[in-house]
């Protein structure tokens, strides 16, 4: 995974950190992030679902959850 600024579907910039591991049955790979807005807060996302292809018909949206840029 390659660090740096990826935007999400809905316009917000989240700077990527790193990868973990996710204290489960399967340790499941992690993602790292932190917002780029606001209170700059850290977020744990699974790497699987940070990578995901989203349809969001309400955004008008078909693509990846995040995008780096």
């Amino acid at each position: 995974m390659r660090s740096g600024i990826y935007r999400h579907y809905k316009g917000m910039l989240f700077l990527v950190l790193g990868e973990a591991t996710l204290e489960s049955d399967d340790l499941e790979p992690a993602i790292i992030y932190q917002a780029l807005y606001g209170d700059y807060r850290l977020w744990v996302r699974s790497k699987k679902d940070f990578l995901e292809e989203v349809s969001i018909p309400e955004y008008s949206y078909s693509g990846p959850r995040f995008c780096f840029i």
